[in-house]
């Protein structure tokens, strides 16, 4: 399934997503981890995307295509890292009417009999100066289904972000953001 998304435009804007999950910041999980697969007993085997490439590209790669479909031309936003001034800088390097960053500070499932998806996403519009002008935050830790084969959760999880990174786009704030 593809990702839609309520905003339309006809720019060029940018888009950094950055993994900022401490455990893959600190190097204890590698960047295409996504949780965990139980055996039989509950003991955990670590899940990687399918791709074999990092979530953030995953994840950034699917609403790049969304926006690139609604209009709009993407560019990279490249973040050394999450804090503000670094990214404050790439925004002005970029000089892109509008740029888009998602902070990944959790995204994670668990599978066993179920399927959960602990997550906690952060969505923010900057202006060409670097000011944020608007700011959607997403958190949780719910059942998303009866847990299946890994493709089967993987393809779970992917539609789990359709709908939360589709609902903080269609929050008002972000929405005037990108249309003014």
């Amino acid at each position: 399934s593809e990702l839609s998304l309520p905003i339309v435009g006809n720019e060029t804007i940018s888009l950094g997503v950055l993994d900022n999950r401490n455990y893959v910041v600190s190097g204890a999980k590698s960047p295409d981890y996504v949780g965990v697969q139980r055996g039989g007993y509950g003991n955990p085997f670590d899940v990687t995307t399918a791709t074999g490439k990092p979530l953030a590209e995953e994840l950034g790669f699917s609403v790049q295509e969304a926006l690139n479909r609604n209009g709009f031309s993407v560019i990279p936003l490249s973040v050394s890292s999450s804090e503000s001034e670094a990214i404050i800088s790439a925004v002005k390097q970029n000089d892109t009417r509008r740029s888009i960053t998602l902070k990944i500070n959790e995204w994670k499932t668990d599978a066993m009999l179920r399927l959960r998806l602990i997550y906690d996403l952060e969505l923010s519009i900057f202006d060409k100066e670097g000011n944020s002008i608007a700011e959607a935050k997403d958190s949780g830790d719910e059942v998303i289904s009866g847990a299946g084969f890994e493709k089967g959760n993987s393809n779970n999880a992917s539609s789990s972000f359709e709908t939360k990174i589709g609902r903080l786009f269609n929050t008002p704030l972000i929405r005037g953001a990108m249309e003014r």
